[in-house]
């Protein structure tokens, strides 16, 4: 790409209309600090991308004071020599045209692919604006792909043995082993819970069992009870009053049952009522019966269960009857019997002799519940930690393999890299880029960034350093991508000399102290 001319007007400080041309290898801009230099620049991207110098969209301010519209017309030439012309406005209406029609972002990244490859080299100051992180991916997105397989091959048997297979996207694989390690460690942490939980278990304290030594004596006391029972004529008072309860609580239970019938009856004659008359509604669904011969069987088939309630009322109207009867009977009896105290006495004290040994028995055998439940609680909790040890050493395995396919796959990548960066390298002279490091402590190789300029770290550099190392690095993406992108250099008066010639398009705006905005060459 080679930008010939541009011509703006109501632009940031350029109210009027302002045109230049620009040579096709190297044109310089001199003036004073607020002359518009940076302006210049600026219309250039803004024109193009639709942003200002650094990629912000938010294009505020860019409309002078004194206009309502801001206007750039951008005159070059493609990679093909052909010549375009974009222009873009800004005020009640935003317009980009290119040579004549309306166009959009899609149709104008043709011409400069993708924003921040493009602003990388037009503005080298962008690339060092950048995160490191992004100045990392962006830097990996233009080196040379090298084929998957190939890189394979730089491993060495071992550890394409780890790998166990060409990877297509090694940090895509490595994000996912790392998600995996993160999930491993994850259920590595519940596993030794769970196995603490079982050890507490394990070694817990199990009490002896304990035995009921008095089995003879209360086999000994039901029979003599039984025997009691048997052996003296009479009943006790307990004796009747249990049968006087029993038969009450049937005359109870019958009395409801009839009265539920009962109820059931005149809810029947209600319904039968119901669907003699004109407008008759179904019991059923509740909808209204319009066929005669329908409203027959239906009052046939109440008629038939209303003989149903009837038939099994009078047979509990019976039993209760009968019921009322034996109970007569039992009371009269009872008022006429005198029971036997001495057999009375005698069961009582042997009822509460059993019963105080039952309950004796009843204790231990809870008791010796319990041991049993612990016993079985512990053999348990061994099963459970024999599984989770097993389980701790599969995940410990698991973990150890991606760790070692996560090196491998890292060193790779930095082999990738290095090979990558050797192939571009008659691009760089003074800049060295670093992708990973060794650490000290494991000797694993890891991923870093760093640029290095004669070997001092980037952010040690003084102003005209940092400008020369981001020139190498706009050059050197330029080179590689192969866009031909002018290159803008701002401030260009802090550089007074690059090591690298470039064979693109320059643009450089240089301070000069007391002089207007003008054109050098």
């Amino acid at each position: 790409m080679i930008i010939k001319s541009l011509k703006i007007r109501g632009f940031k400080g350029f109210e009027k209309e302002f045109y230049i041309e620009f040579n096709e290898n190297k044109t310089i801009i001199e003036g004073e600090n607020y002359q518009g230099k940076t302006s210049i620049g600026e219309a250039i991207t803004w024109c193009l991308l639709g942003t200002n110098l650094f990629g912000n969209d938010k294009t505020i301010n860019i409309i002078n004071k004194n206009s309502n519209t801001a206007c750039c017309e951008l005159k070059f030439l493609d990679n093909e020599k052909k010549e375009h012309i974009i222009i873009r406005s800004k005020g009640k209406e935003n317009i980009v045209v290119l040579d004549g029609r309306k166009a959009n972002a899609e149709i104008l990244s043709n011409y400069y692919y993708n924003k921040k490859i493009f602003l990388s080299i037009f503005n080298p100051y962008y690339f060092s604006s950048l995160e490191p992180r992004e100045q990392r991916e962006l830097l990996r997105s233009v080196l040379p792909i090298i084929d998957y397989r190939d890189a394979f091959n730089l491993l060495s048997q071992s550890e394409r043995e780890i790998l166990v297979e060409p990877r297509i996207n090694l940090n895509d694989f490595i994000k996912n082993a790392r998600d995996d390690l993160k999930e491993l460690e994850k259920e590595k942490n519940n596993y030794e819970g769970r196995k603490e939980y079982a050890n507490s278990i394990a070694n817990s304290y199990i009490p002896t069992e304990k035995f009921f030594q008095h089995e003879k004596i209360l086999d000994s006391l039901e029979r003599e009870y039984e025997l009691t029972l048997k052996s003296v004529s009479g009943d006790t008072k307990r004796e009747m009053k249990t049968k006087l309860e029993e038969i009450d609580k049937s005359i109870e239970n019958q009395s409801k049952l009839l009265n539920k019938l009962r109820n059931k009856y005149k809810e029947m004659q209600s319904v039968i009522k119901s669907i003699e008359q004109n407008n008759s509604i179904c019991p059923v669904c509740s909808n209204k019966i319009v066929d005669h011969n329908k409203l027959n069987e239906i009052k046939n088939i109440q008629n038939n269960l209303l003989n149903e309630v009837i038939k099994e009322g009078k047979q509990r109207e019976i039993e209760l009857k009968s019921l009322q009867v034996q109970r007569s009977i039992l009371d009269i009896k009872c008022n006429k019997l005198n029971p036997n105290s001495q057999k009375e006495e005698i069961l009582s004290i042997l009822q509460e002799k059993i019963s105080r040994l039952k309950l004796e028995k009843e204790d231990i055998q809870k008791y010796n519940f319990e041991i049993i439940a612990k016993q079985d609680a512990v053999k348990k909790a061994n099963s459970d930690i024999e599984l989770i040890d097993n389980a701790l050493e599969e995940n410990d395995r698991t973990q150890s393999i991606l760790k070692n396919q996560i090196s491998t796959a890292t060193s790779l990548n930095n082999l990738i890299i290095k090979k990558q960066i050797e192939s571009v390298s008659k691009y760089l002279d003074r800049v060295e880029l670093i992708f990973s490091k060794i650490d000290i402590a494991t000797g694993e190789l890891k991923d870093d960034y760093k640029i290095l300029y004669d070997g001092k770290e980037y952010n040690m550099l003084s102003l005209s350093e940092k400008i020369r190392a981001t020139l190498e690095i706009s050059n050197l993406i330029n080179k590689v991508v192969g866009l031909n992108v002018p290159t803008f250099i701002d401030n260009s008066e802090s550089v007074t000399h690059y090591n690298k010639e470039f064979n693109n398009q320059v643009i450089l705006a240089k301070v000069v102290e007391g002089s207007k905005l003008k054109l050098v060459g």
